[in-house]
């Protein structure tokens, strides 16, 4: 099976990302607020090191890197999926549950 690079995917990372979400009608000022307010604290030297012992690597960015990253995920995966060339949902069988 060939690695992602040499099946044409020049630079393909995956990674796992975790995000804070507010609320789609939340005031602007508030999420500024917020986004400030949990970086200071991911920063912190004393919150990194717990959550490194604890299995995380921190690198706490605002609300615009994620969304950067979101953005460019979502191009990446499409362009592999598109080039699988797969049924579309209303051509594949449902999925069942068979009990063992």
């Amino acid at each position: 099976m060939p690695t992602m690079e040499e099946a044409g995917y020049d630079g393909f990372s995956i990674g796992t990302d975790m995000v804070l979400l507010a609320p789609a009608k939340m005031p602007p000022a508030e999420i500024k607020w917020l986004e400030s307010a949990t970086l200071k604290v991911l920063l912190a030297p004393e919150m990194k090191d717990k959550l490194f012992q604890a299995g995380f690597l921190v690198r706490a960015k605002g609300a615009d890197a994620a969304w950067a990253r979101v953005t460019k995920e979502i191009t990446t995966f499409k362009q592999i999926i598109d080039r699988q060339e797969l049924p579309s949902s209303s051509q594949m069988e449902p999925l069942r549950h068979t009990a063992r």
